[in-house]
C-alpha cells in the first residue's frame, strides 16, 4: 500500500506530494556534515592612552593586555544614552573621568550613589557615611552607629592591630 504525504507550505498551499511506502517511514537526513577544526582570528582595538575629558590628564597604556587594563583602572568610562524627547534627543555620549575628577563630581551629589563604599561590608547608615566622606575623604562604614549598634553587629570592623615588636 502506498500512502501519499502532502507538504504544506506558506499559506496552507500544497508544495509537493510524494509517495511514502509504509516500510520506508525512517527519518531522512536532509543534510550531512563534516567536522573540521577552524581557528578564528579577531582584531581588537587596544587603547594606547586614556585622557580625562574634564581635566585633560592622560595616562599612556603600554605592555600586555592586563597591564593596559590596570593602567586604565585610574579612569572610568561613562556611556550615556538619551531617549526620545529629552534635551539631547536620541544622542549617545561617552567620556572618561580620572579618579580625581570623579571624586570631585561625586562630592557635589546630595544623595549617596548606589554601592558607594560598599565593597565587602555594608554601612548601616549609608547617607551619614557619605556625608562624612564628603567632609573628610574617609569612608567610615560605622558612621552614625551607636556603640550599642556596633556591639550588636559583632563589634567594630576597625580593630587596632598590634604590631610585633
Amino acid at each position: 500500500m502506498i500512502n501519499r504525504a502532502r507538504l504544506i507550505g506558506i499559506g496552507g498551499q500544497t508544495t509537493a506530494e510524494m509517495p511514502i511506502n509504509s516500510s520506508e517511514r525512517k527519518a531522512v537526513k536532509m543534510r550531512t556534515y563534516e567536522e573540521k577544526e577552524v581557528v578564528l582570528t579577531r582584531m581588537e582595538r587596544l587603547p594606547l592612552s586614556v585622557t580625562c575629558n574634564k581635566c585633560g590628564k592622560t595616562a599612556g597604556l603600554q605592555g600586555e593586555d592586563y597591564e593596559r587594563e590596570w593602567g586604565a583602572n585610574e579612569f572610568q568610562r561613562f556611556s550615556l544614552h538619551f531617549g526620545y524627547g529629552s534635551r539631547y534627543d536620541m544622542e549617545s555620549w561617552g567620556f572618561d573621568l580620572c579618579e580625581d575628577c570623579l571624586t570631585e563630581l561625586i562630592r557635589t551629589f546630595k544623595h549617596v550613589p548606589d554601592g558607594f563604599g560598599q565593597d565587602c561590608h555594608r554601612a548601616k547608615y549609608p547617607q551619614i557615611m557619605f556625608e562624612k566622606w564628603k567632609e573628610t575623604g574617609i569612608v567610615d562604614l560605622e558612621a552614625g552607629m551607636t556603640p550599642e549598634e556596633i556591639a550588636e553587629d559583632g563589634g567594630s570592623i576597625y580593630v587596632d592591630i598590634e604590631e610585633d615588636e
